[in-house]
């Protein structure tokens, strides 16, 4: 509806520009109204990974600590076969394990993310440190930590204990996963308006 001092007839051109504002208004609401949405199906899904890497835990525990039990001998010798699928259950019940922190932290970093100021961070630093802090771990296993960074501004906006944790991840993944002797490759270069993160 539109109002005036005194009743008169609204020209074409003016009801015209009326209809279009009219258009973008409700178009407005529309995005606002799936933007609220958005945001409570983010809250939704931290909050079932929270849950479910919560109740995942207690059980993965239990039987890690079963089987580690068993295969130290609290319930008799063991015999050839027995303790090859024991070792078998205890291994990849910690891969599991492993996988639920992974969503744990995920969840986390969401949760925090959420709520985190975002600031002016130097990234290729962030990198580095994450480099540095696994460099030991990963003479254990023989492997090479390269870092090659070509990023003229390799400043980013965003939460540093979020970045931290998302590079540490990485880093630590990539170790894991690399056979002994192995390379790990981090590159850090300049795409656009990005700055572009690869591990190998």
């Amino acid at each position: 509806c539109v109002f005036g001092k005194k009743g008169q007839r609204l020209s074409q051109g003016l009801i015209s520009l009326l209809s279009t504002l009219g258009n973008v208004v409700s178009l407005a609401i529309a995005h606002a109204l799936v933007y609220d949405e958005m945001l409570h199906l983010v809250e939704v899904k931290t909050r079932f990974m929270f849950q479910a890497s919560h109740e995942l835990r207690s059980p993965l525990d239990t039987i890690q600590l079963m089987a580690k039990n068993l295969l130290d001998g609290y319930a008799g010798e063991l015999h050839g076969d027995q303790e090859d699928l024991l070792f078998r259950i205890l291994s990849r019940a910690q891969l599991l394990a492993e996988t639920v922190n992974d969503l744990l932290t995920l969840a986390t970093g969401r949760a925090e993310l959420a709520k985190a100021k975002r600031v002016v961070i130097d990234f290729e630093t962030l990198v580095e440190d994450g480099v540095q802090f696994f460099e030991a771990q990963a003479a254990k296993k023989n492997i090479k930590i390269l870092l090659d960074s070509t990023a003229t501004s390799p400043c980013v906006l965003g939460s540093e204990a979020g970045l931290r944790s998302v590079i540490t991840n990485l880093i630590s993944n990539a170790i894991k996963y690399t056979p002994p002797d192995g390379r790990v490759d981090i590159r850090i270069h300049d795409e656009e308006q990005h700055v572009v993160l690869e591990i190998e």
